[in-house]
């Protein structure tokens, strides 16, 4: 959501010298998309838009981050998901990085991951590499279900082998 030539709402570009902005241009579905591009003679090769959501209703569950990716020019295209966890530790992380998207045809990309039980934040975003402005779209995160993750409980004393398990352990 937002103004044709603005940063989406909620978005934001960290990297220096690039910009995103929503564009009438390229739309695959619906009738804007974004434009992740680098204005001008910047000379850096890599550019990022990216936000971060409360990964509260997404603990214990597994998601999957979806979009449509078109790359024009040299580099590729990666759209990205990363879950910070409690103590700083990091959880899901995958940026596509073995299956870039690159020039062409509209593409879909796609990411799942299990988020932790003690998951604080989500990042999601888009990337381009090698000065390739990417248009983005279709961007949807699904939630496919699951809940609290169990950790079997080992039992609290051995039990001795049925026939049929003394029979695999041998023949093992």
């Amino acid at each position: 959501t937002g103004a044709v030539g603005m940063t989406p709402q909620d978005w934001f570009v960290p990297t220096e010298g690039w910009a995103a902005e929503l564009t009438d241009e390229k739309a695959v579905e619906g009738t804007r998309s974004v434009k992740l591009h680098m204005p001008g003679e910047a000379k850096a090769s890599f550019g990022n838009i990216m936000r971060t959501l409360d990964a509260a209703p997404y603990r214990g569950r597994r998601i999957v981050l979806l979009a449509k990716m078109l790359v024009q020019g040299p580099g590729r295209g990666q759209m990205w998901l990363r879950v910070d966890r409690m103590n700083a530790e990091m959880g899901a992380f995958d940026n596509m990085e073995l299956r870039p998207i690159l020039a062409g045809d509209w593409k879909e990309a796609v990411i799942g991951a299990e988020i932790d039980d003690d998951a604080e934040l989500l990042n999601i975003g888009f990337m381009s590499n090698g000065g390739a402005t990417v248009f983005i779209d279709a961007v949807g995160l699904k939630d496919m279900g699951g809940g609290p993750k169990v950790t079997p409980q080992a039992p609290s004393e051995p039990r001795p082998l049925s026939p049929r398990g003394l029979e695999n352990l041998t023949a093992a």
